[in-house]
């Protein structure tokens, strides 16, 4: 199927593998990565599509959560003192309501569409 989508559209094939397979033997681009490697080359790839807009972004914002913002009183380890927003030292625990979504007023996400989807067929039920 991918090989069809090469070359009836001019399709590009990236095979990302720590090992080389027959996908990667015909593929345009062969990313070599270390095994356990994979989140963080997903997480360049994803950062690098945003930066450059090359993104579908409407169906982003309406079909994932990626439209979704986290409270502005959330703070990654490296913003405090290595630990998470929330950390209560006197009783070593998390207050995690700092880590959850920004509500509809903080934020300006919009209600997602439905999934468009075909007509389900009727069947015929026979006793």
């Amino acid at each position: 199927m991918a090989i069809e989508a090469k070359r009836a559209r001019a399709a590009k094939i990236i095979s990302v593998d720590p090992r080389f397979t027959r996908t990667s033997a015909v593929a345009d681009l062969f990313c070599q990565i270390r095994a356990g490697t994979d989140i963080a080359f997903l997480g360049g790839v994803i950062n690098y599509a945003i930066e450059n807009n090359r993104i579908a972004k409407d169906y982003v914002v309406d079909y994932t959560n990626a439209a979704f913002i986290v409270k502005n009183d959330f703070k990654l380890p490296t913003d405090t003192d290595g630990v998470f927003s929330g950390f209560d030292a006197g009783k070593q625990t998390y207050d995690r309501s700092t880590w959850n979504y920004a509500a509809a007023a903080e934020s300006s996400r919009v209600r997602p569409r439905p999934v468009p989807c075909r007509p389900c067929r009727k069947r015929s039920i026979t006793t």
